[in-house]
């Protein structure tokens, strides 16, 4: 076996979800569930409008009061995380509003987490880092917006800053909510495109909510949430194949 070889399983990123319940008052989103995501990979999660793919995604991050069992993320020292606090840190979380800060622009807003966030305490090369923002920008279609206010972009515009701010951050988990629903074909594109080399060429774990059929077509794998329950369409189609 290669010496450089090393189980993506074993990277920074690498999840494992044990006995996951998701549940508001006395109202079952998601029944109990155990699965595994992988580094280096881009997996959807798709389902009907109001299933709990955005629970699911919250779960994941450390933002749900409504969760309950286990959920681990490895850390970049090795480790297996479970504090939701610490998890927090780990996971970057895009929502499909775009949750930017009026006040600040565009090139601001996406280092906010690396700058300014729970993210400061780690070195960062401003110089670096402004490279990176123009770049992920110019791919993203916002080049020469990083002055503008969000109040002076489009809603497709806005989604893409927040899809940008979750590129940069260097959390291996990278959780995303219906990232081309605002989009043209073109943008939606790019953002597929970027999810996609977040995953392959940068070997961060990708998660995204979606109904895009071009996006479930690149996924390297597919899970489904139907009926309280969630299943792994990618392992299912495969074995219907093999039969």
């Amino acid at each position: 076996m290669d010496s450089d070889f090393i189980d993506p399983i074993a990277r920074p990123g690498a999840v494992e979800v044990r006995g996951l319940t998701i549940r508001y008052g006395r109202t079952e989103v998601l029944g109990r569930t155990s699965f595994d995501l992988r580094p280096g990979e881009l997996t959807t999660l798709e389902g009907p409008s109001g299933v709990g793919k955005s629970s699911l995604l919250d779960a994941l991050a450390g933002q749900s009061r409504a969760a309950r069992g286990g959920v681990w993320i490895r850390d970049h020292g090795g480790r297996m995380v479970s504090d939701p606090a610490d998890r927090h840190l780990l996971a970057s979380r895009v929502f499909q509003t775009g949750n930017l800060i009026g006040t600040l622009s565009v090139r601001d807003n996406v280092a906010l987490r690396v700058t300014l966030g729970d993210l400061r305490d780690r070195l960062v090369d401003a110089d670096a880092l402004a490279v990176v923002i123009e770049h992920v920008l110019a791919e993203l279609g916002l080049a020469g917006l990083g002055e503008r206010r969000p109040g002076q972009l489009s809603g497709g515009q806005v989604q893409r800053v927040a899809i940008a701010r979750g590129l940069v951050e260097p959390a291996p988990l990278l959780l995303v909510d219906e990232p081309t629903a605002n989009l043209d074909r073109a943008n939606a594109m790019c953002v597929i495109d970027a999810l996609q080399c977040a995953a392959h060429e940068f070997g961060r774990t990708v998660v995204v909510a979606s109904h895009d059929v071009e996006l479930l077509g690149v996924a390297d794998r597919r899970l489904a949430i139907h009926g309280r329950t969630l299943r792994d369409v990618t392992r299912a189609a495969a074995e219907e194949l093999l039969a």
